[in-house]
């Protein structure tokens, strides 16, 4: 089960594609599919990261909050699934 997430999260998510096949089999040993819904918040600022996402097949905006205060975009979107490391 776990070579099959491994090789699908390789073949959907090009960081993981571009790695050797021996760091993908050390970071696929560590992979497990998760399932994320629309405003869920991966991370917070000044807080330890507790997994690592690698995208797979969907949308994930990074907010920055402004001088504001109020949240805005940095422009980058990524794609990403169900895939994570932790």
């Amino acid at each position: 089960m776990q070579l099959m997430v491994q090789s699908q999260a390789a073949e959907k998510n090009r960081l993981l594609e571009a790695l050797a096949s021996a760091e993908q089999a050390q970071i696929g040993a560590h992979l497990e599919p998760v399932c994320l819904h629309a405003h869920e918040v991966l991370a917070y600022p000044d807080e330890p990261l507790a997994h690592v996402y690698f995208p797979c097949d969907a949308v994930v905006t990074l907010l920055v909050p402004m001088e504001d205060g109020l949240p805005g975009a940095t422009g980058c979107t990524l794609s990403i699934s169900a895939v994570r490391a932790g």
